[in-house]
């Protein structure tokens, strides 16, 4: 089993990425910048089959605004932290859905 590690733009990974290769077993995302614009970015994941049903994927984003916002049904306009984690929530789920898997918690065993 080999380790493959990428440093860089993930929209450049995502857009030259070759055709067939499989998906990961390990992603993390590290955006540091404001998340309404990284939102594709997390669509395209799911999209171009970097994710399987195994994958674990650990995302970490900025919950500052930038315009224009994503525009969910009843989201009021102003921007704060919730809305930043429900729409990456949202984002998360519907991208998973779309494309036939679940998005499960890794919660501890105690919890269950």
């Amino acid at each position: 089993m080999g380790v493959n590690a990428y440093a860089g733009r993930i929209q450049d990974f995502i857009a030259t990425r070759p055709a067939g290769h499989p998906p990961y077993d390990v992603i993390f995302l590290d955006l540091t910048s404001s998340l309404p614009p990284l939102l594709s970015t997390i669509r395209a994941l799911f999209k171009n089959h970097l994710i399987s049903s195994d994958t674990v994927l650990a995302v970490t984003t900025s919950t500052r605004a930038s315009r224009p916002l994503p525009q969910f049904k009843g989201m009021p306009e102003d921007w704060s932290r919730a809305h930043a984690a429900y729409t990456l929530f949202s984002t998360l789920i519907t991208a998973a859905e779309s494309h036939g898997y679940t998005i499960k918690p890794a919660l501890p065993r105690y919890v269950h």
